[in-house]
């Protein structure tokens, strides 16, 4: 496999010459020395010829596994946002552990690195790989003093992302305890995901409605942080961070609901329903309570005595309206409508009397089931032996009560025949008879309002209230004089009595001549009243004679002032004379 030079010794052929060799123990790298055959030397005797035979030691060598050597490398990582930012870097974000291969001597050597091309770094990509992935130390060779770099570079990548989520649970309860102790939220916002880039952190942030969440509940505390991050670098975390708001009961916060009742009346129901203005209405009734409950309102309509002469007939609506819980106060008012139609229970009664003494002549007559508002005429009866007072016709509005019509008749004087002892009628002495005529029916067609004073007819036996009011209007007008003439005449004596004395006689005869026909003409207006009115009749407003009586009062305002004309002028003549 090798060998030595050949080694030659040369002396004096007449000496003996030696020849020594010295074998190499380390020959071989990777084998060690074993054994030698032959000498280590070799003589030619004195005078013997050169020996021309080359003698050979052979040395030995067996493979030496201890003997060994390695070869390093190691992988280093870079990262940027850019391929040339990473490889701008003059120290390593990372490496891997320095890799050796070791091996016998004897042979070559190889290392293999496998560095990280897929996740070395969280956020980044992987871009590029500079040298060799095997390095290898020859057969024979020793370890190399250096170790081989293998350089991998990351970019950024912006797809990987990570995230964070919250979410805020809601609870209320008539104390804050109350709301604490439940375990299941009353309300929920969605999920709130915070995304971003895994390179860096990323932080998500709840807004909880800390104002009015719940109607009804004012807001009270908050457990939980309102911002959670999540670590560069870190994966998404599983968790949802909850935040827990409270709200507590809030008595203050109310609502109410309306309604009101209306009522209508009318001939039939169905003219009460075509009415769009109600004849009546009660007070609109609210009922407030807490927004968290139910709110009721109920009213009680009148459904027995609404309208005089008119009876309850239908109610449209409900008589109770809630407000629901949670729910603001209702803006309309709930209308409960009402209808009444009139009443068909009535009667009126026709009256058959002498005037004056007011004795039935003919046995009244009743009529039932009557409407209420209707109106019907009657005509008077013929009676025997009497006229009627005035018309014969009368017509009666019908109301609740005191619904009457009375005929008033006087007698017809006898007409004296032979035969008959000077009487008249049909030969009983001259006593009335009846005429038992057929009674005309009422007439309901026409409807009108309550009446409550009888108007009366002009012809009809009655008295007029107009004439008794200006009969006593003049009677104070004449009073007025003379209390006027006593208070003028005691003032006068006073500023003058000497001057009074003389001019009392004269000043009677010119003052007091007005005032004596004041009065008699008030007197006179008494007399005329009473002369023309019965009031033991009904009472009118007007009849035939208050056009009289109008006149007399005007009369008599015209003496009162012509009698203080009088007097203003003769007290201007009497102040001259004094001065």
């Amino acid at each position: 496999d090798a060998t030595d030079e050949v080694k030659t010794a040369t002396g004096w052929i007449g000496e003996e010459t030696t020849v020594a060799v010295v074998p190499n123990k380390n020959k071989f790298t990777g084998y060690k020395y074993d054994s030698t055959v032959g000498d280590l030397s070799y003589s030619v005797a004195a005078k013997a010829a050169t020996d021309t035979r080359t003698h050979v030691v052979k040395v030995y060598y067996v493979k030496d596994a201890e003997q060994k050597h390695s070869v390093s490398a190691q992988v280093e990582y870079y990262y940027g946002d850019t391929l040339a930012e990473a490889k701008a870097k003059t120290t390593a974000d990372a490496t891997d552990d320095v890799k050796t291969a070791t091996g016998w001597i004897g042979e070559a050597t190889t290392v293999k690195v496998t560095p990280n091309t897929t996740d070395k770094f969280t956020g980044y990509k992987y871009a590029e790989t500079e040298g060799t992935l095997t390095y290898s130390v020859a057969a024979g060779a020793a370890t190399g003093t250096e170790t081989h770099v293998v350089k991998v570079y990351y970019v950024k990548d912006a797809d990987q992302k990570h995230s964070v989520r919250a979410q805020v649970e809601y609870y209320y309860g008539d104390t804050l305890a109350e709301a604490k102790a439940k375990t299941v939220a009353d309300e929920t916002d969605d999920v709130k995901t915070a995304t971003g880039w895994i390179g860096e952190e990323t932080t998500v942030t709840v807004e909880p409605n800390t104002t009015d969440k719940f109607i009804g509940y004012e807001y009270k505390e908050t457990v939980g942080d309102l911002s959670y991050s999540v670590a560069a670098k870190k994966a998404t975390a599983e968790d949802v961070n909850i935040v827990k708001v409270y709200y507590v009961k809030d008595a203050t916060q109310t609502h109410s609901v309306s309604a009101q009742v209306k009522y209508y009346y009318g001939d039939t129901l169905e003219a009460a329903k075509a009415k769009t203005t109600a004849d009546a209405t009660d007070e609109v009734k609210t009922a407030t309570g807490w927004i968290g409950e139910e709110t009721t309102v109920t009213v009680e309509p009148n459904t027995t005595d609404k309208f005089i002469g008119y009876e309850y007939k239908e109610t449209v609506g409900d008589l109770s309206y809630s407000v629901a819980a949670k729910k603001a106060t209702a803006e309309d008012v709930n209308i409960v409508k009402v209808y009444y139609t009139p009443r068909n229970d009535l009667s009126y009664t026709v009256k058959y009397l002498e005037k004056g003494s007011n004795k039935a002549l003919k046995k009244a007559k009743v009529v039932e089931g009557q409407n209420f508002g209707t109106k019907v005429t009657e005509t008077a009866a013929s009676i025997n032996g009497y006229k009627v007072n005035g018309k014969a016709t009368q017509s009666l509005e019908i109301g609740v009560e005191n619904n009457v019509i009375t005929f008033y008749y006087t007698a017809i004087p006898p007409i004296p025949t032979p035969g008959n002892g000077g009487n008249g009628g049909d030969g009983d002495g001259g006593t009335p008879t009846v005429d038992n005529a057929p009674e005309p029916a009422a007439d309901n067609a026409v409807k009108i309002k309550d009446q409550d004073t009888p108007k009366g007819d002009l012809d009809l036996g009655s008295w007029a209230l107009l004439n008794l009011l200006l009969t006593i209007l003049a009677c104070l007008m004449s009073i007025a004089l003379l209390i006027t003439y006593f208070t003028r005449k005691k003032n006068d004596e006073e500023e003058n009595e000497a001057y009074a004395e003389e001019q009392d006689e004269k000043n009677l005869k010119k003052k007091g001549l007005w005032r004596v026909i004041s009065a008699a003409w008030g007197i006179l207006m008494i007399i005329v009243f009473f002369l023309t009115e019965d009031m033991s009749l009904p009472m009118i407003w007007v009849d035939k004679w208050t056009i009289l009586m109008v006149v007399m009062t005007i009369i008599q305002a015209g003496i009162m002032f012509m009698s203080r004309k009088k007097y203003e002028e003769e007290d201007e003549d009497n102040n001259t004379q004094m001065a």
